[in-house]
């Protein structure tokens, strides 16, 4: 089973960080993103992902490849990868993965991150052609929606409705038990300048022609839906892990001579001595901390803090700072010394 991630944007609402660091290698809370998103699919089907197919832009920064193949690696993974020459909508992207597209297949933004209903069974998939996660938005009309009939049977899939009458929100994950039909309806959009929203070839579209085309279809959901598209919301997932306990946080307590204020997360390999770490904050591996109060932030790999006090801060793999205070945004390998 393949796991198909576009990824051909420039991600200019995750900037500085995005330069360096593809979405789906954002740390959370010790682990690359895109674990997360294997875990949950891997939850929902009861059965792990084989492959993930990466299909990324014509200016993919250096060593992108390599960073995603040895997280892969790292987690039992294949990566492969695909290029969309230029940016014509997220159908066209996933098209762009040509081969990788048959057999079973699974599709999800590298930004989206989602925890399936624990409370429901694994999915039968043997049962059904198509699968979209979904949750439940008061006003969707930014986002796509399934709509249903009288009697509660999927008609339309509907990518950014015009109107709030059906709230059944398509969060951008799915499962897809023949990728070959998938890719002939792609292929049919873009042979016919079926443009959809925007003006791009929309892969919401692409799924409804299933659906009119006779897939059976069937919704599960998600317990949870998060993203880390942008400083914002890669901020709001950060405190959502954190309060969600779901992962191993540093509790309450005493380290190197510091505070740790639950809920934090603090990797084992981070270098913390005689500061006040948290509450909502998170220091990942190889980083160093001294004499410092970090709350609410995100200290990424090996960046180096020393006499600071830093709240809603954001800094990169290897940035570092001294003297500096408050919401700090620093991305990989910069610094600011304030203080000489």
């Amino acid at each position: 089973m393949r796991l198909i991630v576009p990824m051909g944007g420039r991600g200019t609402r995750l900037r500085p960080f995005s330069h360096t660091t593809p979405k789906p290698l954002l740390p959370l809370l010790g682990r690359p993103a895109i674990v997360h998103i294997l875990d949950a699919f891997a939850g929902a089907l009861g059965r792990p992902v084989d492959e993930a197919v990466f299909v990324l832009g014509p200016d993919a920064a250096s060593g992108v490849r390599d960073a995603l193949a040895a997280a892969c690696d790292a987690h039992g993974l294949r990566a492969a990868f695909a290029v969309q020459p230029e940016p014509l909508g997220t159908a066209h992207a996933i098209a762009c993965a040509g081969d990788a597209m048959d057999g079973e297949i699974l599709t999800c933004w590298a930004d989206t991150l989602f925890t399936p209903d624990r409370g429901a069974a694994p999915l039968a998939s043997g049962d059904v052609d198509l699968v979209a996660w979904t949750v439940h938005v008061d006003d969707p009309r930014r986002f796509g929606v399934v709509a249903r009939d009288e009697n509660g049977r999927i008609v339309r899939l509907i990518e950014k409705p015009t109107t709030a009458e059906w709230t059944e929100t398509l969060i951008g994950a799915y499962y897809v038990r023949e990728g070959a039909a998938l890719r002939t309806a792609v292929d049919d959009m873009l042979a016919s300048g079926a443009t959809g929203a925007g003006g791009e070839f929309q892969l919401t579209d692409a799924y409804d022609r299933l659906v009119q085309n006779g897939a059976r279809m069937a919704t599960a959901p998600a317990a949870r839906w998060l993203d880390t598209g942008t400083l914002a919301s890669y901020r709001q997932t950060v405190r959502a892990l954190l309060d969600a306990g779901e992962h191993e946080t540093a509790a309450s307590g005493a380290r190197g001579e510091s505070v740790i204020v639950a809920p934090s997360y603090v990797h084992p390999d981070a270098d913390v001595r005689r500061s006040v770490i948290g509450p909502y904050a998170v220091v990942e591996a190889g980083a160093v901390i001294r004499d410092a109060v970090v709350r609410d932030s995100v200290v990424m790999r090996e960046a180096i803090v020393r006499h600071s006090a830093l709240s809603g801060a954001l800094l990169g793999d290897r940035a570092s700072a001294s003297g500096a205070n408050g919401a700090l945004v620093l991305g990989d390998d910069s610094e600011v010394h304030a203080d000489g």
